[in-house]
């Protein structure tokens, strides 16, 4: 028999099983045990891998197919352990699918952070991590790559993965990676996100009511990213400059500048207000990060939490310039800062002279939460939960909590150790003053002072 001669698709499997159940709930032991049989001979022919089947990919908020929960899961763990399970002893539980490659350090560098989760949620939720086929990895690849992890960090991979995979492949459609799917307790696809977006709230929400905010990512539109297109339409139009927040499947756009035919498009794409600030105001910002700003009190209250939410997709932007006219990377920029003004309604500009700072320094305490050479893993700074910190350099740390302060932080370190911490839940709305003293009791140093120095300021324009 021809491949050709056995694709069978998934739907169709799936309502052929529903008439079997049908029967078997009226026919008796012996027919169950005949329907069971039917069964595995149609998922050896219409689901296995390999075998040419056609596989529906699942579209947000679509059950998963009967067939499909029949399928034997072949888990590997990388101590060399091997486990077989059906897919349908997970149901019940939050189901996430992280997919991943030998090739992808930050594939793996977000693996701890999956772990940690499944700690945190043994009986709730499951975390299989899947290999796919067109990746292209051996078992010796795979091999190679954890011992690498093992004896640059003492670290191996505890989740179970899916090797050679083309089924969730499938069913999940995307074309990046890492890429997380997931399946809520009730069995139904909620979405493909980026592993970054993971977070304990999100969690949280698919628990308590089946579905959440999941900022969703399938097929990325724009792989070569210097050659996206305009999302706006410039037919007719002689100059165009807009603002618009994250642009859905869609991977960030560097600042580019593009001439065709006489014409211009500068873009810079899905980046947070940090990034697109640093470009429009490169020489203002010039040797400074975070913990030199200082802010005018007239600005929005809620500009400095959008100034600092880099690791949150949907606080990125995308910027749009097109002019019926060859213009120069110096007049584009010219034109971004325009538009920052008129949309955010800020500017920087530099400033010398006296400005009330904190010291901070660090002391003998600071050896308390030296740390014990681990994955780096930085989970996302939420209300609601711990914030954990692993093998985090401390300079890194400070910049990370610059945004808690109400003051620029003039940073006195010598020895830039890594560090092990965890901040207590709730930590983003304590006041001010308790912050401070947590992170005295950790080992830091911190003095109010003023100084007078060179800073960029955040300066209200209207």
């Amino acid at each position: 028999m021809s491949k050709n001669m056995i694709k069978i698709h998934i739907k169709y499997i799936s309502k052929l099983w529903s008439y079997l159940q049908k029967l078997m709930r009226s026919g008796g032991e012996g027919f169950l045990l005949v329907g069971k049989m039917m069964m595995v001979i149609l998922l050896v022919m219409g689901v296995k891998e390999g075998k040419g089947q056609e596989i529906k990919p699942l579209k947000s908020g679509e059950l998963i197919p009967d067939a499909v929960w029949l399928t034997p899961l072949h888990l590997n763990y990388l101590n060399g352990e091997q486990k077989t399970i059906n897919f349908s002893d997970l149901k019940g539980k939050l189901i996430l699918f992280d997919f991943w490659a030998t090739t992808c350090p930050s594939c793996i560098e977000g693996i701890p952070k999956m772990e940690d989760y499944q700690k945190q949620y043994t009986d709730s939720i499951v975390v299989i991590l899947v290999n796919s086929k067109r990746n292209k990895d051996t078992p010796q690849k795979i091999k190679n790559t954890v011992e690498r992890y093992k004896e640059n960090y003492g670290y191996t991979i505890a989740l179970p993965t899916l090797y050679d995979d083309t089924l969730f492949t499938q069913l999940f459609p995307h074309n990046t990676i890492p890429n997380v799917a997931w399946i809520s307790p009730e069995g139904r696809y909620l979405a493909n996100s980026f592993s970054s977006s993971v977070n304990v709230e999100l969690i949280r929400d698919v628990l308590q009511k089946g579905t959440a905010n999941i900022p969703s990512v399938n097929i990325v539109r724009n792989r070569d990213r210097n050659t996206t297109p305009p999302l706006i339409d410039t037919v007719g139009v002689k100059m165009l400059s807009v603002f618009t927040g994250h642009v859905k499947d869609y991977l960030g756009v560097y600042p580019n500048l593009i001439h065709n035919h006489g014409n211009s498009l500068y873009q810079i794409g899905n980046y947070s207000l940090s990034f697109i600030l640093g470009q429009a105001y490169a020489e203002e910002l010039k040797g400074f990060n975070w913990v030199d700003y200082a802010f005018d009190p007239k600005l929005d209250k809620g500009f400095k939490r959008r100034l600092f939410s880099d690791d949150d997709v949907l606080n990125n932007y995308w910027y749009q310039l097109y002019v019926a006219d060859t213009i120069t990377q110096k007049d584009a920029v010219s034109m971004l800062r325009k538009d920052i003004a008129r949309y955010f309604n800020v500017e920087v500009i530099r400033k010398n002279g006296n400005i009330d700072i904190y010291h901070i320094t660090t002391g003998k305490g600071i050896e308390k939460i030296r740390s014990t050479g681990k994955m780096t893993m930085i989970s996302p700074f939420l209300d609601h939960t711990p914030i954990k910190l692993q093998n985090v350099k401390i300079r890194s740390l400070i910049i990370m909590l610059a945004k808690y302060f109400d003051r620029p932080l003039n940073v006195d370190i010598k020895d830039d150790l890594n560090i092990d911490i965890i901040l207590p839940q709730g930590f983003p709305n304590l006041p001010l003053e308790e912050k401070i003293n947590l992170l005295r009791q950790l080992g830091f140093t911190i003095t109010a002072q003023t100084i007078h120095r060179e800073y960029p300021y955040f300066q209200k324009t209207n």
